[in-house]
């Protein structure tokens, strides 16, 4: 992976791969059609798109800020943290600007779906930006998703 990353970065990068990969609305005859690959950066490698139809959402870790939560008790080694955990989806497909949209809007509605999903304060989407490449026949959105969650300290 070449980064270094906590495991609540890593698994806030799964927890959205599971979630978009496994949302019953994908499917062929579903609402949202035929479900694009769905996996972590550091997972996929793409060399280009050819002349093959191809849909992709990819998930990049960002950011992760870290500060204790105390209930206003004094800051001791007994605090807990409430870690904030950032990363980027990318949406992007070589079929149209109107595809992209579209699969940009069902992964939105996911997100929104699951804000509260196991384990976390919240799940919130902050916003969408174009990447177009029309010049190479490549439509792509970019979703800046933050996920809150409390960790307890552990004992070790």
């Amino acid at each position: 992976m070449g980064e270094h990353f906590s495991s609540y970065i890593k698994n806030f990068i799964n927890d959205l791969v599971t979630m978009i990969s496994n949302d019953a609305n994908w499917g062929d005859g579903n609402d949202f059609g035929i479900k694009p690959r769905v996996a972590k950066q550091y997972d996929r490698k793409i060399t280009g798109f050819g002349k093959v139809k191809a849909e992709d959402i990819l998930i990049y870790a960002d950011l992760e800020q870290m500060k204790p939560f105390t209930m206003g008790m004094a800051i001791n080694s007994s605090a807990s943290w409430y870690h904030t955990l950032s990363a980027t989806i990318t949406v992007s497909t070589n079929v149209s600007d109107e595809r992209m949209d579209f699969l940009t809007d069902a992964v939105v509605d996911i997100l929104k779906r699951n804000v509260g999903y196991s384990g976390y304060v919240q799940i919130l989407v902050k916003g969408v930006k174009n990447r177009n490449d029309e010049g190479r026949g490549l439509f792509k959105n970019l979703i800046d998703v933050v996920g809150e969650k409390y960790a307890p300290t552990r004992t070790i």
